[in-house]
C-alpha cells in the first residue's frame, strides 16, 4: 500500500489482526487520536461503541471487563506488529509504524461494507 511509513503489513496479518472487534476499534480510535492515549481511556470509548451509549453512561463492569481484554491480549499483539507503541508499566498507548496501513485496511473494508 502506498502512503505508509516503513514495510506494511502483509494482508494475511491485517486480516487477522483486524478480525477482532475490540483491535480493529482500538486501531481506529488510536487513528484518530491527537496524541497518546491511555487505556482506561481507549477502553471505555470502546465500551461506549460496543454498547451503543455515550461514554459517561458506560459502567464500571464494561470498563473493566474491556480494559482487562485490551491490557492482557489485544494491545500487546497490536504492539508486536508494530501497529501501535504500548508502554505496559504507564498503560499508554500511541502510534506505531503500522498504524496508517492497518487502518487503510480498515477504512476500506468498512467503505465496502457501507
Amino acid at each position: 500500500m502506498s502512503g505508509c511509513d516503513g514495510d506494511c503489513i502483509n494482508p494475511t496479518e491485517a486480516f487477522s489482526l483486524l478480525s477482532n472487534e475490540r483491535r480493529a476499534l482500538a486501531v481506529w480510535r488510536v487513528h484518530n487520536s491527537s496524541g497518546p492515549l491511555d487505556a482506561g481511556d481507549l477502553a471505555e470509548s470502546i465500551g461506549s461503541l460496543e454498547n451503543g451509549k455515550g461514554r459517561v453512561n458506560v459502567t464500571a463492569s464494561e470498563r473493566k471487563s474491556i480494559y482487562v481484554t485490551l491490557t492482557q491480549n489485544h494491545l500487546s499483539k497490536l504492539e508486536d506488529a508494530g501497529v501501535i507503541r504500548y508502554d505496559a508499566q504507564s498503560k499508554e498507548l500511541s502510534a506505531g509504524v503500522h498504524l496508517s496501513c492497518l487502518y487503510r485496511v480498515l477504512m476500506a473494508v468498512y467503505d465496502e461494507l457501507d
